[in-house]
């Protein structure tokens, strides 16, 4: 009894190690091509795709999805994200893996109103990493940022608050680098036409505190945020934009209703 229950007790460490080996080995012996299929064929599962019809205008109906079968689909598809190469298109499946587990992790919480009456909402590791786990937190600024350094992710990343950009209402992962960066071109521009992402009001310019939080990825200052929305905004915006003081940059407040449906929680 003592042998088994040592073994029930360390499941899924060895289930998670032999996740990363399967899935890992094909990656490292074959070409580039033939490694981009061979990933496509491995992370097929994608938990974004069981989302998808749930999504209404980037809104979740959050009722009516399955929990303990989202459960099941992001734990299969993080263990396999584990092991992806770091190139572009890499970037797809884990921007899917991020939006899916924030929307499980809202099912896990009954009744909940904003993400952040949950004091862990985002620190909590639930979500399986190889043979530990990590949070929310970890798999945006220690996995997905570092590794891609691109600004734009941030406009494809939600956190499932109605201050966040919209969620896209089709997964990223499996498309190619250039389709990738034409959907995160195109949700940045969305975002800023919204009033959750950028208001101007006589001589102030009003943004959303994503700029501040990630300004290192914006440039760092109130100038260079300001020139790098001028480049996502029409011609007219972008020219206010770009004559606009440093000191005319206010932040929106964030608003971190729950992203629900009208008619789901």
């Amino acid at each position: 009894m003592h042998l088994i229950t040592i073994l029930e007790k360390h499941m899924h460490s060895l289930v998670s190690l032999f996740v990363v080996i399967l899935f890992a080995m094909p990656l490292v012996t074959t070409s580039a091509g033939a490694q981009q299929q061979k990933v496509r064929v491995l992370l097929q599962g994608n938990p974004m795709d069981y989302v998808a019809p749930f999504v209404v205008n980037g809104s979740v109906k959050y009722a009516q999805l399955n929990k303990a079968k989202l459960k099941k689909l992001v734990n299969v598809f993080a263990l396999r994200c584990s092991t992806l190469p770091t190139d572009k298109p890499a970037l797809g499946y884990l921007v899917d893996l991020y939006n899916s587990a924030c929307i499980y992790n809202v099912l896990r919480h009954d009744n909940l109103q904003k993400p952040t009456d949950v004091k862990d909402f985002f620190t909590e590791k639930f979500i399986p990493w190889g043979t530990d786990r990590i949070s929310l937190n970890t798999l945006e600024n220690d996995v997905i940022r570092p590794r891609f350094n691109e600004p734009l992710v941030h406009f494809v990343l939600v956190c499932a608050a109605r201050g966040c950009p919209p969620l896209m209402g089709s997964p990223l992962g499996g498309q190619s680098e250039q389709e990738i960066m034409r959907r995160l071109r195109q949700s940045t521009k969305a975002y800023l036409s919204s009033p959750q992402g950028l208001s101007i009001e006589g001589n102030r310019v009003y943004v959303s505190k994503i700029f501040d939080w990630y300004r290192v990825d914006f440039g760092g200052t109130d100038a260079e945020i300001l020139k790098f929305i001028a480049n996502y905004t029409p011609k007219e915006v972008s020219a206010l934009l770009l004559s606009a003081s440093a000191e005319s940059l206010s932040w929106i407040e964030y608003d971190w209703t729950l992203n629900a449906f009208e008619n789901g929680l």
